[in-house]
Parts: structure tokens; sequence; C-alpha cells
């Protein structure tokens, strides 16, 4: 009969995306095994292999956009309500740069994108939740008539691509977070206008 997992998956991933975190690509699984409180042999039986291990880890926390999509929901300044909602979805996307900057830089991301379970899907499906609130802003208003440009999936695609752009200069020291409200203004106005 074959014993009962003391540690559950989610308690080794978790532990092992913190050593990730910390040491890099590069770290051992020895440190994740004393980390997670399992011996390294466990990990490997559980998860295959440290790539795999690694890609599993690596998964993205979902958003919580719901006091967000609220606060929105109770203005009528389209360019306040994008405010709103552009800023707490900056704030997701800071919140999961460094995953998304180890993951993808990752020397052999693609193979082992193809070689493990794990698809590149699953380690963004989380922000998907980000992506509806801002499309049902947008499609909301192009019903309105509030905005000139009628294509909502558009200005929801421009508008994610820059907030994860700017997400990932601050990651990397181009940008400030401090000068990112003025930079959000002038871009809702761009896209509201």
């Amino acid at each position: 009969m074959p014993r009962k997992k003391s540690t559950a998956d989610e308690v080794i991933l978790d532990a092992a995306k913190e050593v990730f975190l910390a040491d890099g690509i590069g770290a051992s699984t020895k440190k994740i095994a004393v980390a997670s409180g399992v011996s390294e042999g466990v990990l490997f039986q559980r998860f295959g292999s440290k790539q795999t291990l690694f890609f599993k880890a690596m998964r993205m926390p979902a958003p919580d956009m719901s006091e967000a999509v609220a606060l929105s929901l109770r203005t009528d300044d389209p360019e306040k309500a994008l405010l709103v909602l552009a800023t707490a979805a900056l704030d997701y996307f800071r919140s999961i740069m460094p995953i998304v900057v180890l993951v993808f830089a990752h020397p052999s991301s693609k193979e082992l994108f193809r070689a493990t379970e794990v698809q590149a899907e699953e380690l963004l499906d989380a922000s998907f939740g980000v992506n509806q609130s801002i499309k049902i802003f947008f499609e909301r208003q192009v019903e309105n008539h509030n905005l000139r440009q009628r294509d909502y999936e558009t200005l929801t695609t421009i508008l994610l691509s820059t907030l994860l752009t700017r997400a990932l200069h601050e990651q990397i020291g181009v940008d400030k977070s401090e000068s990112a409200q003025s930079w959000l203004k002038t871009i809702i106005k761009v896209l509201i206008e």
C-alpha cells in the first residue's frame, strides 16, 4: 500500500518558487528540498525533473481586480475609471514581473515548454482576469459612445501591452515607479480621446 503524501505539492511548489526567485534558474534542488521539507528524491518522484518543477512552480498568482472593477463602475468619468483599472493592472504586472523575467530568461524555455506538460499559456492564465476587466471596460465605453475608437479589442491589447512593458522596464531599472502615475494618465488620455 502506497504511503500518503505528507507534504502537499502546492507547499513544495511555493517553496520552490521562493528559492528560484531568490537564487535564479540555477537554484539547487537540495535547497528547494530543504525549504519544502522533503527529500530531493521526493522532488524528482513528484515532478520528474528540475525543469518541470521550475515551470510548475513559476505559475502566476491570480489577480484580484474586483475592488478596482467595482470602483471603476461607480465613476461616470471614463478617464478616472480607466485610471483605477489600469493602476490595478499595473500593480499586478509589477508583482508578477520577477516571475515573468525569470521564466522567459530560462535558456531552454521554448524547448522546456514543449518537453514538459507545462504550457506557456498555463503560466499566464492567471492574468486573464486583468485582460477581461479592461476589455469589459472598453466594450462598455464603446457601447455608450464614450470613445472615438470603436475597436475595444485593440484598445485592450494596446493598454495591456503598454502596462506589461512598463512593468518590465521598472523591473530592469529603465523606468522608476514614482513616475508611473503621470505616465499612466498620459497613456489613458491618448486611448480615451
